[in-house]
């Protein structure tokens, strides 16, 4: 079988990359991933149709050329993605292809060396393979939750719609089973980055203990809402989430889309109705007639706005 970089080197010499005896069938391209080798993931990964094969590697090639180009230009402007993946062939692939669309890009075997280049690093979006032996991609991607917001694109070969929730609830921002198109990662990729610009901007600040708001106060820690000396209202995950960035973002209309990446991680599909939900019990115990609500009012077109203003205390 001929390397990525004989294949590169035939595009480069104008010759063809693919002998009789290397072409792909679909029976190769279709096997279960648990049945072969290492080289049969490459295979699932790159080769996923016969009508991809030569652009793909045709892409590839041209790393030479524009390296050469476009590098002095790049090397400062362009997003900078991580991909996280324990076989080097994938990571080495995976890196050659991000770099023909002109993305600067790092890689990282497992959990230490992704932690590495995150210190030492700035990193824009995360491609993280979900099946890893010491520390597997739903462990880290939970823990990146933990302490940053940096997008993250998960890789399996475990396409179940299960598994997919269970990746997008831990906080990943898309979800793509093994094999795919390379050319879909990179516009998954570019979705996700203009999504996540696309929210307003949160700093770091100091949590508060309580936040007052129109005769309310919400206790932070207790996850709590009382209104002077009426009775304590305790509030599910879901509810204090939708609360607290609506607080957050006092007297600023919110999408329903940031909303739900915000508190579910996860996109806004058509008939998605979770955040509508978490409003309408936020407004009965909040509002004095929730079917006129006048504290959290509806946008049209847009989504919701909390109307009043807070304050925080230690």
């Amino acid at each position: 079988m001929l390397s990525v970089q004989q294949h590169a080197r035939c595009f480069l010499e104008g010759g063809s990359s693919l002998p009789h005896h290397n072409k792909i069938t679909p029976r190769m391209m279709h096997t279960p991933e648990h049945s072969e080798g290492r080289h049969t993931r490459i295979l699932q990964l790159a080769y996923h149709r016969h009508a991809d094969l030569l652009c793909s590697f045709q892409s590839i090639a041209l790393i030479t050329v524009r390296s050469v180009c476009t590098s002095s230009l790049t090397m400062n402007t362009s997003d900078h993605i991580l991909v996280v993946d324990d076989d080097p062939e994938i990571r080495q692939l995976l890196s050659d292809y991000l770099q023909t669309s002109d993305y600067r890009v790092s890689t990282a075997a497992g959990g230490k060396e992704m932690r590495q280049v995150l210190a030492d690093t700035h990193i824009d979006l995360i491609v993280l393979d979900v099946m890893m032996p010491d520390e597997d991609g739903i462990t880290l991607c939970r823990e990146l939750r933990t302490r940053q917001e940096t997008p993250v694109i998960m890789l399996t070969a475990r396409g179940s719609p299960l598994d997919r929730i269970v990746g997008l609830e831990v906080g990943a921002d898309d979800y793509m089973p093994k094999p795919f198109d390379p050319r879909e990662l990179v516009a998954r990729i570019k979705s996700v980055l203009k999504r996540a610009r696309s929210y307003p901007v949160q700093t770091a600040r100091e949590e508060p203990a309580y936040i007052l708001f129109s005769g309310w106060q919400l206790d932070t820690r207790a996850r709590q809402l009382q209104k002077g000396d009426g009775p304590i209202i305790s509030l599910g995950s879901s509810d204090y989430m939708v609360l607290r960035t609506l607080l957050d973002h006092a007297n600023r209309p919110l999408s329903r889309e940031y909303l739900l990446s915000n508190v579910y991680n996860k996109e806004n599909l058509p008939f998605d109705r979770s955040i509508d939900v978490c409003v309408s019990r936020l407004r009965q115990h909040l509002e004095e007639n929730p079917r006129h609500p006048t504290l959290v009012r509806t946008v049209r077109n847009t989504g919701y706005m909390l109307t009043t203003d807070t304050v925080t205390e230690q």
